[in-house]
């Protein structure tokens, strides 16, 4: 946040803020600055990256658009499925993902490729055709608030039912387990965005209107 805000108020210190958090990634410091160097914030540059790009191609003739959203769109769904079959074969501790690094990054350019096929509109007529993805869109922030407290809660519901597997689950039941605290996660967030998050946003937009 502080990153944006120095971009919105001053580019010029925005640029050196960027600059700073962009050096931290790579540090491992404690304490304070923990939480910025964390790496999981380099999927914040590839969205940042993707954001850059699909703004330079919205100037660009509809053509190009369709053919780079359509790589795009191969490329970013492509490197998700390669992302997930190769880490699954590397049988790193669960618990260690965050902290690998070829993982981060192979996850956010997918995800990044991903949001530049957006550029594409033969790629939102498709798209746009299932409207409950439009709508997790939409919530998309809602539910990045909300997943970490809803999720644990869900898996909490399960405890009693817990007998019924010793030890680890198998594969097709964890599974199953985690569709149930993904569905959780998004359902609350969904509320959230409908009841809390769209009407506060259209109060303020009046508000700042006046």
């Amino acid at each position: 946040y502080a990153l944006f805000t120095a971009l919105i108020l001053n580019r010029k210190l925005g640029v050196v803020v960027f600059a700073g958090w962009l050096g931290l990634q790579w540090v491992n410091r404690p304490g304070v600055f923990h939480a910025l160097a964390d790496p999981m914030n380099l999927l914040f540059m590839c969205g940042l990256g993707a954001a850059a790009l699909c703004l330079k191609l919205q100037r660009r003739s509809e053509r190009l658009r369709n053919t780079v959203g359509g790589l795009a769109l191969l490329l970013g769904a492509g490197g998700f499925v390669a992302t997930m079959a190769v880490y699954g074969r590397l049988h790193l501790d669960p618990n260690a993902w965050p902290l690998h690094r070829p993982t981060i990054m192979a996850f956010g350019l997918s995800s990044a490729l991903l949001l530049v096929a957006s550029v594409s509109g033969a790629v939102n007529r498709l798209l746009g055709q299932w409207r409950w993805l439009a709508l997790i869109g939409d919530a998309s922030y809602s539910i990045y608030l909300v997943h970490a407290p809803f999720g644990k809660l869900a898996w909490n519901l399960l405890r009693p039912i817990k007998p019924i597997w010793q030890g680890e689950p198998r594969l097709w039941l964890a599974n199953l387990l985690m569709a149930w605290v993904v569905l959780a996660m998004v359902v609350m967030g969904i509320l959230l965005h409908r009841h809390v998050e769209a009407p506060l946003l259209a109060y303020l937009r009046g508000r700042l209107g006046r």
